[in-house]
């Protein structure tokens, strides 16, 4: 499982005082959640392409889990799927260590494209403490499979 570390937020202002995330930030992240799910679709995946599809799906697995802490009949729908979303990337991580090929079986694919909203809508309602916070979590959980990754992109 990719999340396997306890996060420790920040002290911060109530919920509803917080800073959410421009609209500038929220259009970069819907375009980063498209082109990732279409270079998955067309079959144009590296090994930078998959790191970006495991640190986009941790990330918002771990906003996820946070909201629906604090609010589980709105955000539990959103969890459940970024849940799913995350264990078919573990298949991503293992087709990757097994034979180097970038790549996602049919239901991984599924699984990608029906998380692009979700992330999106996490993105919509996110504090942007949050959102930095839960970006630096999935990249500390992805440090195991980060140097094979970073290894292949070099070469």
């Amino acid at each position: 499982c990719l999340m396997s570390r306890r996060i420790r937020w920040p002290k911060q202002p109530p919920p509803g005082l917080r800073k959410k995330l421009t609209r500038s930030q929220r259009s970069s992240v819907f375009l980063i959640h498209e082109q990732n799910a279409q270079d998955l679709a067309t079959g144009r995946g590296t090994p930078q392409l998959l790191y970006d599809h495991l640190h986009c799906a941790l990330t918002w697995l771990i906003v996820a889990k946070d909201l629906a802490k604090r609010d589980p009949e709105t955000f539990g729908e959103a969890l459940t799927v970024m849940q799913a979303t995350n264990a078919a990337c573990d298949g991503m991580i293992d087709r990757f260590k097994a034979t180097g090929a970038v790549g996602c079986s049919g239901p991984e694919l599924l699984m990608a494209r029906e998380a692009v909203p979700w992330m999106d809508a996490l993105a919509e309602v996110v504090d942007e403490d949050m959102a930095i916070a839960a970006g630096l979590a999935a990249i500390q959980a992805l440090d195991d499979i980060a140097p094979l990754l970073m290894e292949a992109i070099e070469a």
